[in-house]
């Protein structure tokens, strides 16, 4: 009981450490990626917070398996580090007594990587392609911000406005270049207004400006100042985007027996199962000398990390390309894990008691010296 008590607290104050430590990571890299799509003109500035949070959100699953197993990790670390782990073995237990305590604390972590991996990362991956999306169907000059090159959503035309007002609705020194065939338009402005008509068009009306064209095969040049110009604005009608597997509602998935449904399936389900597998191999891997420092067992759990999520993406590949089935590709990551587990528990338990057995067999020695 106390046993199982003391791991039980130390592994939760772990993860909880891991965790918080590798969201502040997520949320980083999100960030980055974030003003990125927005300085790119792929997002709108507001929409930043959103598409950070969403982001965050696709990502759980991930830290929630590096979580379990970086807790399981530092916790039986330090316990062979600071020789607690001997005091242990001498009440009676073996490093097979982990086993217990670290299966209650990783499935219950594990069933919640499960429920954001199937449920929760689809919907945020949606909420993101709605919001590029959306963007990219807004009218010309709503993408535009002060100070930044902006393209229309088909292309033909870029705009540049120095202020805009509080509502957006008024603009000051305006710069729009038009492509239309070999034909270049640019016009430039001190000023203008959005303005809707009655039928729902809308354009921006431009004052004291001026337009030049240039006619790049026949080498015309044309010029005109005017005191008001409009120009009409994309209509901007809001399309969905085409769903993406990764982004599928989970009952349509389960309905559908093509295999990148079962391949979409397959990573759904095993990357949550892989928190429970590599908390058990943590157990043996985790196994440092207090003699000699810090071990090369860290520097080979991440190689297992590494070569298990690799494994898990192979089969997943095989299944969305109909080169397996998806039983089989579903059970191999686990078998192999749950095989590789038992062979380094055996291992290191063959070392513990041939250790042991040395020590007795001295310890015997030098007892009969002694007599």
């Amino acid at each position: 009981m106390i046993f199982r008590r003391a791991i039980r607290n130390e592994l939760g104050q772990t993860a909880s450490g891991a965790f918080i430590a590798l969201l502040t990571i997520v949320i980083t890299v999100a960030l980055i990626r974030s003003l990125g799509q927005a300085a790119n003109g792929r997002i709108d500035n507001e929409s930043v917070v959103n598409f950070l949070l969403f982001s965050t959100l696709a990502y759980i699953p991930v830290v929630m398996v590096l979580t379990v197993f970086m807790a399981v990790m530092m916790t039986m670390s330090r316990a062979f580090r600071e020789s607690e782990m001997a005091a242990w073995w001498s009440a009676g237990l073996s490093l097979g007594s982990w086993v217990g305590p670290v299966l209650r604390f990783a499935i219950p972590l594990s069933l919640v990587a499960a429920v954001f991996s199937a449920v929760i990362t689809p919907w945020s991956r949606v909420q993101m392609d709605e919001t590029v999306k959306r963007f990219e169907q807004r009218a010309d000059v709503s993408k535009v911000s002060a100070g930044q090159f902006r393209q229309s959503g088909n292309g033909s035309r870029v705009f540049f406005i120095e202020r805009e007002s509080a509502d957006r609705r008024s603009v000051e020194e305006i710069f729009v270049v038009t492509q239309s065939g070999d034909k270049t338009s640019v016009v430039t402005s001190a000023g203008g207004d959005v303005v809707t008509h009655d039928n729902g068009e809308r354009y921006m009306v431009l004052r004291e400006g001026a337009r030049y064209d240039f006619a790049r095969q026949a080498g015309d040049f044309d010029f005109m100042r005017f005191e008001s110009y409009g120009i009409r604005l994309d209509p901007g009608f809001y399309l969905p985007p085409d769903p993406r597997l990764q982004t599928r509602d989970l009952r349509w998935l389960l309905a559908d027996d093509s295999p990148a449904a079962r391949g979409e399936l397959l990573w759904r389900f095993g990357l949550p199962l892989s928190a429970v597998v590599l908390a058990l191999l943590a157990i043996p891997l985790s196994f440092v000398n207090p003699r000699a420092g810090n071990s090369l067992n860290l520097l080979f759990a991440l190689v297992i990390y590494f070569l298990y999520s690799n494994l898990l993406s192979m089969a997943q590949v095989w299944v969305s390309r109909g080169r397996l089935e998806f039983s089989m590709a579903f059970m191999l990551p686990p078998l192999l894990g749950l095989g590789t587990f038992a062979f380094l528990m055996w291992r290191r338990n063959r070392m513990s008691q041939s250790s042991s057995l040395r020590l007795w067999l001295l310890a015997l020695a030098q007892k009969r010296k002694a007599d």
